[in-house]
């Protein structure tokens, strides 16, 4: 009997000394700080390429879309706006996270032994040394933001560099557009142009031969 005693005596100990142990309360989430502005892109970016393909010294024939899917797909300025855009859109997700609950939780098990005479339990009978057995321990703790006004200005100020970024992505890709179908059209105009300066050559070439045949036929 005195040893069910101890046996209470130390779980009552254990579980005491275990719940003391449990976790602190949450912690708030921190409110990252947004990263304003986003870099600028100069004339060198636009002027820049990522390659592909093996080179050759074989002309490509491109079509107007062809070669405005290129235009996006490889030029440095398209690819540089959209990592902007990824990265304010890292920093508007972390803003909007510190709005929402932080929860933490733990779950354990130890296995001691217990002095009770450390406790002050010192009985006739009554063994100082009780133990070992298992005790198990889950605690959880959760931090609830209920008004939090420099997370909701950081949320809001990282949501319109978000929104900054988007556009700015779709204005680069629009240029590059204009760009692209320009020196397309300029290239057909071109080739135009050349053709019809052969054809040029071909009639003046025809018409001195027909007027050198007459000179001879007097």
């Amino acid at each position: 009997r005195m040893r069910n005693v101890a046996v209470a005596v130390a779980l009552t100990v254990g579980a005491s000394w275990a719940a003391a142990q449990g976790l602190p309360p949450a912690h708030p989430n921190v409110v990252p700080p947004v990263q304003l502005p986003l870099p600028q892109l100069n004339a060198a970016d636009a002027q820049g390429g990522v390659p592909a393909g093996a080179v050759t010294a074989q002309p490509v024939a491109l079509s107007l879309e062809e070669a405005i899917a290129r235009g996006l797909r490889q030029n440095l300025a398209p690819i540089l706006a959209a990592s902007g855009n990824e990265r304010a859109r890292a920093q508007k997700l972390s803003a909007m996270a510190a709005l929402l609950p932080n929860v933490e939780a733990s779950a354990g098990e130890t296995r001691q032994k217990i002095n009770l005479a450390a406790f002050g339990f010192s009985l006739p009978g009554l063994p100082t040394i009780v133990g070992p057995f298992n005790v198990f321990q889950a605690s959880a703790a959760a931090h609830v933001p209920v008004l939090n006004l420099g997370a909701l200005e950081s949320a809001r100020a990282a949501s319109n560099l978000q929104k900054a970024a988007s556009d700015n992505l779709q204005s680069v890709r629009n240029l590059v557009v204009l760009a692209v179908a320009n020196q397309y059209l300029w290239s057909v105009a071109d080739q135009s142009r050349v053709q019809a300066a052969q054809a040029e050559l071909t009639t003046s070439t025809r018409a001195l031969q027909q007027a050198t045949d007459m000179l001879q036929a007097g």
